[in-house]
């Protein structure tokens, strides 16, 4: 959490003024800020990771946001969807100021990490199932693998 203090010096009927502005940063529910950038925690079960569905999520400033995957998710995967962060904070130095109101606005980016819900319990014909599909795809991998092969 960030603290911010602006101070204005005010010329009021002669006489001098301070205004304070206290800026105070909050912490969002759904995302983290680091910079411009964005950290968002998505929950994706399990069925969801091996397959890597498509799903949907709500941006910070509301919006519904598509999120492809193109693999397998795995605990340490992470997706960068450029452009969804926060504004790109600019200093308040004259040239850069102009140059400012001539750029397009950026923006920083969003990393989505994912929480993976696997399943409390299964049934004893269904591990069967998924472990004779999951042997077959890890022996398919291991294959092309060792041929330096990436499916």
């Amino acid at each position: 959490m960030k603290d911010l203090s602006i101070l204005i010096v005010l010329l009021i009927r002669n006489s001098v003024a301070d205004l304070v502005i206290k800026i105070k940063e909050r912490p969002h529910e759904r995302y983290k800020r680091r910079k411009d950038d964005l950290i968002y925690q998505h929950r994706i079960l399990l069925s969801d990771a091996i397959c890597a569905n498509t799903f949907e999520l709500e941006t910070i400033d509301h919006r519904i946001l598509t999120v492809s995957l193109d693999r397998i998710v795995v605990p340490s995967t992470k997706k960068l969807v450029e452009g969804e962060g926060m504004p790109v904070c600019k200093t308040a130095e004259k040239d850069v100021v102009d140059e400012y109101k001539e750029a397009p606005k950026s923006k920083g980016n969003l990393w989505i990490t994912f929480d993976i819900v696997f399943p409390q319990k299964i049934r004893p014909e269904h591990k069967e199932l998924l472990k004779e599909l999951l042997t077959q795809c890890l022996c398919y991998l291991s294959f092309n693998v060792t041929r330096n092969y990436i499916p």
